[in-house]
């Protein structure tokens, strides 16, 4: 794998990474590699497997995974995102880059990028502010799909919003731990505003 080729984009839910991953790979010819795309593939490798994290979670109702409690939730959606990294790395591996490469994706953990190395310019983590999550969790048309196939549809979007503000606030120590690139998304931020600060901090301009 060649790390100098690719850049990581990682972070918590809901804050513009998938978006900035299209543009960037618009404006400057990357070709991106964005782990949600390929996630059913993953999901059906683990299981097959036998990755205990995900066989765990794919037997479970909706309902059962956002009504555990909010500590169990957070523990293993990390190994959860750890067992999905390893098949992701596992394509990347394969991959004859002809050009830059961006991976996109919650699933890229803070831990990753420091065992592996990758440096500073070459990876970013981007987490939203909790009015940020708020508006745009209520508008999201994936989220309320789910959220509809649970009997008290308000305690598991509840459930599901406090997951993942606990989530990106270990992201950012993490991030912070091991000196890595963060960005906080605010409500008042524009998207232009947020690429143009993500290419800064990639030093693509």
């Amino acid at each position: 794998m060649n790390l100098k080729q690719i850049y990581f984009l990682g972070g918590a839910p809901c804050s513009g990474k998938s978006t900035i991953c299209e543009r960037l790979a618009r404006k400057y010819g990357f070709d991106s590699y964005k782990v949600n795309d390929y996630i059913d593939k993953h999901i059906k490798e683990a299981i097959k497997r036998g990755y205990p994290m995900i066989s765990k979670l794919s037997k479970l109702a909706w309902d059962e995974i956002l009504s555990r409690d909010l500590n169990t939730q957070v523990y293993e959606e990390f190994i959860y995102y750890k067992e999905i990294l390893s098949l992701v790395v596992e394509d990347i591996e394969k991959m004859s880059l002809k050009r830059p490469l961006i991976v996109e994706g919650t699933f890229i953990l803070p831990d990753f990028i420091e065992k592996m190395k990758i440096k500073r310019e070459n990876n970013l983590f981007l987490v939203s502010t909790i009015p940020f999550l708020l508006r745009h969790y209520r508008k999201s048309q994936f989220r309320q799909e789910i959220i509809n196939q649970c009997e008290n549809k308000e305690k598991a979007f509840e459930n599901w919003m406090k997951r993942d503000i606990e989530f990106g606030k270990i992201i950012v120590q993490e991030v912070k731990k091991n000196r890595l690139n963060l960005i906080m998304i605010d409500i008042e931020n524009t998207i232009n505003e947020n690429v143009n600060e993500v290419e800064k901090r990639l030093k693509l301009r």
